[in-house]
């Protein structure tokens, strides 16, 4: 036999030796592999998974806390402002319109107790203008008073409904960074305009009922 076909046989057989070899060690690993602990893989990646997700909602649950809060805060904030004035609009309204009449015959009464009929026209006009003026201030600083409350509270309800229902058409698996800062102002303009229109409203509709 030549020596070069020696050295082919040499080589073919180390050839068939290693893919012998390989096979074996698939088969070995594979069979080894039938008995892993499956249970730790299970636990391990139940845990990761479970951390991975709480991770993931807190972060989303802050981000629409904290759109909710700074969002209430602008409604009370412009609620409270817009009950103030609405408040004090409608406070003098009520106050002139149901204290006039009353002030005036009292007025009356009086200057015609004094001096008969000159006294009661003199009367009437002298107390139509105080009690125009007392009940026009009165009425003001009450009613400025309880808009102004009457609106932070309702202006900042208002508010977090509002922003609420919004929020819930926003697809939070989409929301990058920028986007969130852009949310927020957002939801911070949406709050503060929801506020002040509610305050004005309610105020308007309770107005006789300021005092």
């Amino acid at each position: 036999m030549s020596q070069g076909i020696l050295k082919k046989f040499f080589e073919m057989r180390k050839f068939f030796d290693v893919s012998k070899s390989a096979e074996a060690g698939k088969a070995a690993g594979i069979e080894a592999a039938k008995d892993i602990d499956v249970g730790l893989i299970i636990g391990e990646a139940i845990r990761e998974a479970v951390q991975e997700a709480e991770k993931q909602a807190a972060a989303v649950k802050a981000l629409l806390d904290l759109n909710t809060d700074l969002a209430e805060e602008a409604g009370k904030s412009q609620g409270q402002v817009a009950g103030e004035v609405a408040g004090a609009n409608a406070g003098e309204k009520v106050a002139v319109e149901s204290v006039l009449a009353e002030a005036i015959a009292a007025a009356e009464a009086a200057g015609a107790a004094i001096y008969g009929d000159i006294g009661k026209n003199l009367g009437r006009e002298a107390g139509e203008k105080i009690a125009r003026d007392i009940a026009s201030k009165l009425g003001r600083e009450l009613g400025a008073e309880a808009g102004k409350e009457a609106g932070y509270q309702a202006g900042g309800e208002a508010a977090v409904e509002a922003v609420k229902a919004e929020l819930s058409k926003v697809n939070l698996q989409e929301l990058t960074a920028q986007n969130a800062e852009a949310l927020q102002s957002k939801m911070v303009a949406l709050g503060g305009e929801v506020g002040k229109n509610h305050s004005n409203s309610l105020v308007f509709s309770n107005s006789n009922s300021i005092y």
